[in-house]
């Protein structure tokens, strides 16, 4: 079972992106995202299912993609493993610390997350490179992910997951057209979609759009404002974004009449700016130090915290040797046998140890009771063996191989690691606080303040994202069978998907449910089930079957043929057993006099211009006239209306090589 559940961001973009995919037992989390509020209520939905995440993918360095990621860690259970280019994970580390600091300027963060845990949290992904199949584990077992070029920051990613017959592609943010210091996306380039990226049965879109001016006239629209305020004797504002390169510009108009108005900033052509003359009410917080009876209740209430932690750790100390004294007590009552008395352990024994020795008699290894006896031979200690409820305890180490003790080096040399980088955190924690700490305790006070505004506001894009009329052109090519469309807000889901589907022959968004059951816009919490997608039954092979198998290699798969017959697995319904696997068909060799010869089936698809080249290759004449490929003038190849190849031409040698050459581009089963 297929199912997508947009946690966060889908049709509302105040959101950060957040994604579920569900594929059969497995839980894949696509991006983490999180808003610069860290507000944890927005979390609602990812608390519901963090502990059952078996998969993190992070698609970009922004705090709108992995901004949670620390939080879901420290505090809502989320443990698994996570993966990204090395870009994003270094980026995402200093946005979400940057995004703490500057919520810590106004307010506490004692109930979000410390810098240790952005540290801990972005040092567990597990970096991949472009191009690299990477099988998943666990739960996720027969899943194989790949990362591909986004385009729209640096180390952005396109994710295509492939396991059985589901192949998805996450698709958030991209840009397909080469940009200042971007190279476009891998995913549309020179007018076609990457072969690997083509007809996926689910492809999760972001419908964000970008917004102001073209990528022809940002440039402009952004130099000579500026230069004319520069001149002027003005100041110029410009907040830049390293990995996305967004700017917008302020810059200040004349100074007249305050007015007291609600404005917001414009966007337009390179000539539109937006005249901002207003009084802007502010609730400004900061931080004061405490004084008089706040500072003395403030230092009580350390020093009784101070108290009953110092009495904690008296308590759990006294209670860990109360334990070990105990374990101690039953690992001396455990040996069966005890060392005789021979005179140096007479002699290195305590008074009460030798009296004991000498009233009671001993056992010892020689078969038999001696009465102070220090000249009884071969003495030595008998441990009696230890049981348990499954057995006799034995000790793993005497059974491991070379390779398991190889394993479990690693395995120390991974933990020794992981200890030295949370001691230098640790180090590191505490020099920032050293270094932050002031003289006397501070507290967050609010001040309500009037900002006089008065500028001219332009905003600019340099995101890098793909507008709507190439998405309207991009996504159809993909051929996907199921769209899901998240991210962006409602206007812009809906620009988007009218788009589509117009192109699939659907009406408009409120018409969704009966437009296509192939492109889909779901809200937040919406439960996407896609199982109805393809009908997979799953069956076994007997070993007489697969051993008359012939397989062809067809792109990442080995393909054939199979006559057979199904039956129950043997010795199932006889004994009746419930093992796993129990009820699954089986598929075994029929009768030869039973069997009936399949019809041929051709597998693959060809494009006339590559076969053109097969052609050239083998020293033939070829040339394109009115959509057929002719070859030495003879023999012709084309495609009809539904796509079929046609053959045609005269009987002649050329018609059976080229034929011949037609089929060798095919798998024919």
């Amino acid at each position: 079972m297929t199912s997508v559940i947009p946690l966060s961001g889908a049709r509302d973009a105040r959101q950060g992106a957040m994604t579920l995919l569900q594929l059969d037992e497995a839980k894949i989390l696509l991006d983490c995202g999180w808003t610069p509020d860290l507000n944890p209520d927005d979390l609602v939905l990812l608390k519901k299912h963090a502990r059952d995440i078996d998969c993190v993918l992070l698609t970009h360095g922004s705090l709108r993609h992995c901004g949670a990621l620390p939080y879901a860690i420290a505090k809502l259970g989320l443990n698994c493993p996570i993966y990204a280019t090395f870009p994003v994970q270094t980026m995402g580390r200093h946005t979400v610390h940057d995004a703490l600091l500057t919520k810590k300027m106004h307010e506490p963060v004692d109930h979000l997350f410390t810098r240790r845990d952005v540290e801990l949290a972005f040092n567990r992904v597990t970096l991949l490179r472009y191009s690299q199949p990477y099988p998943l584990s666990g739960k996720a077992q027969g899943t194989t992910i790949t990362a591909f070029a986004a385009g729209h920051s640096v180390g952005g990613t396109v994710w295509s997951l492939k396991r059985a017959t589901e192949d998805i592609i996450y698709v958030m943010d991209m840009n397909h057209r080469k940009d200042a210091h971007l190279a476009p996306t891998t995913v549309f380039h020179a007018d076609q979609i990457a072969p690997p990226l083509m007809r996926p049965t689910l492809l999760i879109a972001s419908a964000r759009l970008p917004v102001g001016h073209s990528i022809r006239g940002r440039d402009d629209a952004l130099l000579h404002p500026a230069l004319e305020t520069l001149k002027a004797g003005g100041n110029v504002l410009i907040p830049v974004d390293a990995r996305r390169a967004f700017s917008s510009s302020l810059r200040p108009g004349d100074r007249g009449p305050s007015t007291r108005s609600r404005t917001r900033s414009a966007s337009g052509t390179g000539s539109e700016l937006a005249v901002l003359h207003a009084t802007i009410p502010l609730s400004r917080a900061r931080r004061v130090p405490l004084e008089g009876d706040e500072l003395a209740a403030h230092v009580a209430e350390k020093a009784a915290a101070a108290e009953r932690a110092r009495e904690e750790a008296d308590l759990l100390a006294k209670n860990k040797s109360i334990i070990e004294a105990e374990l101690s007590d039953d690992e001396d009552d455990d040996d069966e046998g005890v060392v005789a008395d021979t005179p140096t352990a007479a002699a290195a024994a305590p008074e009460a140890t030798k009296l004991q020795h000498r009233t009671h008699a001993t056992f010892v290894g020689f078969d038999a009771y001696v009465r102070d006896n220090p000249r009884a031979r071969f003495p030595f200690v008998e441990h009696r063996r230890r049981f348990d409820e499954y057995g006799e305890v034995i000790k793993p180490d005497h059974y491991m191989t070379d390779a398991d003790r190889m394993e479990k080096e690693r395995e120390r040399a991974a933990r020794r690691r992981q200890e030295a980088e949370e001691a230098r955190l640790d180090q590191e924690e505490a020099m920032d606080v050293d270094d932050d700490k002031d003289d006397a305790p501070m507290k967050y006070v609010k001040d309500d303040v009037s900002l006089d505004v008065h500028c001219r506001v332009q905003v600019i894009d340099y995101e890098g994202l793909s507008d709507l009329t190439a998405l309207a052109r991009i996504v159809p090519m993909m051929q996907a069978r199921t769209t899901v469309l998240v991210g962006g807000d409602d206007s812009e889901t809906g620009a988007l998907f009218d788009e589509l589907a117009k192109a699939a022959g659907g009406e408009d968004l409120d018409d969704a449910a009966e437009a296509t059951p192939r492109l889909l816009a779901p809200k937040v919490g919406d439960v996407v089930r896609l199982s109805a997608a393809a009908q997979v039954t799953q069956v076994k092979l007997t070993d007489a079957l697969f051993t008359q198998l012939t397989l062809h290699k067809y792109g990442d798969y080995e393909i054939g043929t199979v006559s057979a017959m199904v039956c129950a697995p043997a010795g199932t319904a006889a004994e009746g057993t419930t093992a796993a696997g129990a009820g699954v068909p089986a598929l075994d060799v029929v009768e030869l006099a039973a069997m009936q010869r399949p019809p041929p089936v051709v597998i693959g698809t060809l494009r006339l211009s590559d076969f053109k080249t097969v052609l050239d290759r083998e020293g033939f004449s070829t040339e394109f006239n009115h959509g057929v490929l002719v070859v030495n003038g003879k023999v012709g190849v084309g495609k009809n209306g539904a796509g079929e190849l046609v053959l045609e031409g005269r009987i002649c040698p050329e018609y059976y090589r080229v034929r011949k050459l037609l089929y060798q581009q095919h798998v024919v089963l």
